[in-house]
Order: C-alpha cells, then sequence, then structure tokens
C-alpha cells in the first residue's frame, strides 16, 4: 500500500485545496467538480476511516458554503444537517469551530448577517475566513470602523496558509474602498 497510499493522499489534499481555492474565486462548477473528485478517492481501499471522514467533512464544508452562495438554502441546510451528524458521531473542538465557520457563512450567503455574526463568534476567532466573514457582516450592518479593523489584521498578518491566501486580496480590496469612503 505504501505509494499507493501516498499518491492517493497527496491527490485527496491537493483536490481538496483546489475545491477552497475555486470556492473563494467563485468559480463554484470547478469547486464543485474536485470536491466529487476527492469524494470519488474516499473510496479507495488505502484511505483509512478517519481520513474518509476528515475529507467527506471538508467536503460538506464545500458544498455548504456553495450552495449557500447559490441561493440553495435547503441544500445548505441539508449539507448542515450532515456536518452535524459527523460532529456528535466524532465530537472535537476543531469540527465545532468549523461548524460554526459553515453554520455563519450559511447565513451570511443567506442574508441573515446577526446570525451569522453570532455563527463565528464561536469559530476559530484567528481564522482569517472566520475574521475576513466576520468584517463582510460588519459592513453589511453598517460597522464600517470594525469591519476595517479585521480587513486590516488580515492584510498584515504574515502567515503562511491557504486560507490567508484565499482571503488576503479580497480584505486588501475591501479596506481600500472602506478607507476611501470613511465611515
Amino acid at each position: 500500500y505504501g505509494s499507493k497510499m501516498k499518491d492517493c493522499y497527496l491527490q485527496l489534499e491537493a483536490l481538496d485545496n483546489m475545491s477552497r481555492v475555486h470556492r473563494q474565486k467563485g468559480d463554484y462548477t470547478k469547486s464543485m467538480a474536485a470536491t466529487q473528485q476527492v469524494r470519488s478517492l474516499l473510496g479507495d481501499s488505502t484511505v483509512t476511516a478517519a481520513a474518509r471522514d476528515l475529507y467527506e467533512w471538508s467536503c460538506l464544508i464545500n458544498t455548504a458554503i456553495i450552495h449557500a452562495r447559490q441561493g440553495d438554502a435547503q441544500a445548505a441546510q441539508a449539507d448542515l444537517t450532515r456536518l452535524n451528524e459527523l460532529s456528535e458521531r466524532a465530537p472535537s473542538v476543531g469540527k465545532s469551530r468549523q461548524l460554526h465557520f459553515a453554520r455563519g457563512a450559511v447565513a451570511y450567503w443567506g442574508n441573515d448577517y446577526q446570525a451569522a455574526l453570532a455563527s463565528f463568534s464561536q469559530a476559530d476567532s484567528l481564522s482569517p475566513q472566520v475574521r475576513y466573514h466576520t468584517a463582510l457582516c460588519l459592513e453589511k450592518l453598517g460597522k464600517g470602523l470594525e469591519a476595517r479593523r479585521l480587513y486590516t489584521w488580515i492584510s498584515k498578518w504574515n502567515r503562511n496558509d491557504l486560507a490567508l491566501a484565499l482571503v488576503r486580496p479580497d480584505a486588501m480590496t475591501k479596506l481600500k474602498a472602506l478607507s476611501a469612503v470613511g465611515d
């Protein structure tokens, strides 16, 4: 299994990252295709049950956010329900925080900014994705100064992290726009 297992895991990680990159860029077709490829690899005999759960978790977060962004609240809620089931089966602080992020993102794309903020407040407060989406909510609620602080943090934080790389350019654009108009 050695080499085949390594190749399979490298493919899983690359495809999972591709799905997030495409989602952030708004290319939902490519994101969903990469997510489907991840799911097809999960049937490989070299994938452990723990890895299967981890990548299925990531796929569900991705599809929940895409469904919400596309206005399909029913599909997004179905994904959140499945995430809840997985979380209850193997609870962890990390999963709980990710679940709160997914709930917040679904609420945000459903234009329920207060509910989104409530969910984001229970997610990982150091996550660039969480901070970015919190700033988006604050901006929608007319709290530009608070949003600007978060956009500034994202634009200045220096860490080698895919999540940061995905939101930094958008945060910098938002920061410039907010600075140009003031509060």
